[in-house]
């Protein structure tokens, strides 16, 4: 039932998003004299129809989505089957009678109706205030668990050469006090990569300054300084009829020992499960006995074992951002995440990323937004509202940035290819502006198939 009601909700995100940017090429279009012959709300089969001007306005059988079909197709198949090639005679508020310019705005007009409603849409979520889960600032030096590291495929730093050391509390960075683990992680993300960082930490009531030159990841492309959150092993709660709650795990217990091996925070844990063990064996400390806890793990996909409990954790109040700075949020979130998609595309082109894991199709992003939506508004309206807003605003900017890559049939493209008849000063011949849609939407149906694979892969 959860999964098919985040379907559901995911695929009405997309068809929102699509519809406005659908929208934007209408207003576009309108703007600069360009006839728009059809505007419809949804596909299929219209189940009502009325005409208002030279533009006929469809509600469709299926409500996900619409489209905007500019006046054209005519003069562009009348030019194909001419013996020149050549448009000839062509009709007033036809696209291909339009100066460049005029069509080249026309095409942007879809891609900035995302970018806008992606900025809109981030305010309310910049200004609500909401709960979250939050970690002490005492760290883990990664570089103490060399065989995580390796797993995990993280980079080893000098963190640990530096002078800091698991268990150390950080008070500040640069000057700027710490109050939790997140907000550090925020402090060291937003530093220069080409500077070190001086922390303030306090160890066993000592307070001790510290340098450290953070390592680069160029994966990431974030600096990394080598340190995790210290959480510490107390369950905060425990899931129904797993094998741990049968072992008789409760709420509460701290877990002082696992395979026969002492631990004080999560990573200890997770250290001690890297054989993938097909028994677990605990002590946990239970209001002060010593009690043994043996339980036989359940399994993911991957055969790797499952712990069906979770650790006590800080829940706190964020307060929300006035408009003025939830503004300012919203257009550096907004521009930043165009950025991380097209620096992405070089990476993928060289097999820094797999394709099929980044780029991902109908199927799995309906389900990924309905999920997080579901999950969000089940946590409380304010979170709900937040994940929707963040979610939609997500894929409205994934939506502009995929639209304007240079792909013929893409908006990108078609814009390229304004630009190009500006400085020719003549339209593309006919039946190479099909060809080069032909080409285009070949293109985008291998990316489809790419993606649906990954689909396929992620749901089994």
């Amino acid at each position: 039932m959860n999964t098919a009601v985040s379907f559901i909700i995911g695929f009405i995100g997309i068809g929102i998003m699509v519809l406005v940017h659908e929208t934007g090429h209408f207003f576009a279009a309108k703007i600069m004299n360009i006839e728009v012959e059809v505007f419809a709300i949804g596909w299929g089969k219209a189940l009502k129809r009325w005409k208002r001007g030279k533009t006929e306005y469809r509600i469709n059988l299926f409500p996900l989505g619409g489209y905007c079909r500019l006046k054209g197709s005519k003069d562009l198949e009348r030019a194909i089957a001419s013996k020149d090639d050549s448009y000839g005679a062509l009709e007033d508020g036809s696209l291909f009678k339009a100066h460049p310019l005029k069509r080249i705005f026309t095409y942007v007009g879809g891609p900035l109706a995302n970018v806008l409603l992606a900025i809109v849409l981030f305010v309310p979520y910049f200004m609500i205030g909401y709960t979250t889960q939050v970690d002490p600032a005492k760290i883990i030096v990664t570089s103490d668990y060399p065989r995580l590291l390796s797993i995990q495929g993280l980079i080893p730093t000098d963190a640990s050469r530096a002078g800091l050391q698991t268990g150390d509390t950080i008070q500040s960075v640069d000057g700027i006090a710490i109050t939790d683990f997140q907000q550090l992680q925020q402090v060291l993300a937003s530093r220069p990569l080409d500077k070190s960082a001086l922390f303030r930490v306090e160890r066993s009531g000592v307070v001790e300054t510290i340098s450290i030159m953070p390592a680069y990841d160029s994966k990431a492309r974030k600096p990394v300084f080598g340190v995790a959150s210290y959480i510490e092993p107390v369950v905060a709660y425990v899931e129904l009829l797993s094998p741990e709650s049968a072992a008789g795990l409760s709420v509460g217990d701290r877990i002082v020992e696992v395979q026969n091996k002492l631990v004080s925070n999560t990573f200890d844990i997770a250290e001690t499960l890297v054989d993938n063990p097909s028994e677990i064996h605990m002590v946990v400390d239970r209001q002060g006995k010593l009690v043994s806890i043996h339980f036989i793990p359940g399994h993911d996909t991957q055969g790797n074992a499952l712990l069906q409990f979770g650790l006590a954790r800080k829940t706190v109040w964020r307060e929300g951002s006035n408009i003025f700075s939830a503004l300012g949020f919203s257009v550096r979130e907004t521009f930043g995440m165009i950025g991380e998609t097209y620096a992405a595309i070089p990476r993928i082109l060289f097999g820094l990323l797999d394709v099929g894991q980044v780029l991902a199709g109908p199927l799995r992003i309906s389900y990924v937004i309905g999920d997080m939506a579901h999950t969000g508004i089940r946590s409380g309206l304010a979170n709900g509202l937040r994940t929707i807003c963040w979610i939609l605003s997500i894929v409205s900017v994934s939506l502009a940035a995929a639209n304007l890559l240079p792909i013929p049939a893409l908006d990108g493209g078609m814009i390229l290819l304004g630009i190009y008849e500006m400085a020719a000063g003549r339209l593309v011949k006919p039946r190479v502006y099909a060809r080069l849609q032909m080409i285009g939407a070949l293109f985008i149906i291998l990316l489809f198939i790419i993606a649906s694979i990954g689909d396929i892969r992620f749901f089994l």
